[in-house]
Formats: structure tokens, C-alpha cells, sequence
């Protein structure tokens, strides 16, 4: 597992990392993080193959703030799966909001 990413290390690394949003569907719709794919807790298993890049790429995974914990649950998923540099963004959308960056809603791109 990689190290936790604040807001400023996932700033500047946001176009060489895939960002994942550990909340349900309703949620990544009506905002994530640019360039985020979406995958809940409980779809992990179903939705990594397809959606994320070599198990050696590094992707960084958040939830809605500092105290969810769905992103440690998909986290600790994606390590079972073998994938060798996950790392958490431990701010998580409120904190990327409250820093002012720009949440993308589904249909915008």
C-alpha cells in the first residue's frame, strides 16, 4: 500500500494517478473528483477488472471525508486483488471541495 495523499499530493499527481470514488453511484453523479471512476465497497471485486490499469499502476482512493471509511474498505479490497500501489486521499470530497477544486458532476466530463 502506498502512502496517504493529502489535497496538494493529490493536486499536482491527479493526471499521472487514477483516482477512484469509494461511495455509491447517486454520489459520484452528482460530484467527484475530475477523472474519477467510480467503485463502491461492494463492488469492488466486480468492477476493478475493467475499470482500473495494470495492478502496478498507482491509483488513490477516496470517500466522502476524513472519517468514512469506505475508501479503507476498497482500499484493503484492491490489495486482496493484487493491486501493488494504492494509496487513500484522506481528505476525501469534502476536502477537496473545501479546498476550492472543482467536483465534476456526471455528464460533464
Amino acid at each position: 500500500m502506498g502512502a496517504d495523499y493529502s489535497t496538494e499530493d493529490l493536486r499536482g499527481r491527479l493526471s499521472s494517478v487514477t483516482v477512484v470514488e469509494a461511495l455509491g453511484p447517486p454520489y459520484f453523479g452528482t460530484g467527484h473528483i475530475p477523472g474519477a471512476v467510480n467503485i463502491p465497497p461492494h463492488r469492488v471485486v466486480e468492477l476493478a477488472p475493467t475499470l482500473l490499469p495494470a495492478k502496478d499502476a498507482p491509483i488513490v482512493v477516496y470517500a466522502a471525508h476524513r472519517f468514512s471509511h469506505g475508501a479503507d474498505v476498497v482500499v484493503r479490497q484492491l490489495a486482496l486483488l493484487g493491486y501493488r500501489d494504492v494509496s487513500r486521499y484522506v481528505e476525501g470530497k469534502a476536502g477537496w471541495a473545501e479546498a476550492g477544486l472543482p467536483l465534476i458532476e456526471d455528464g460533464e466530463g
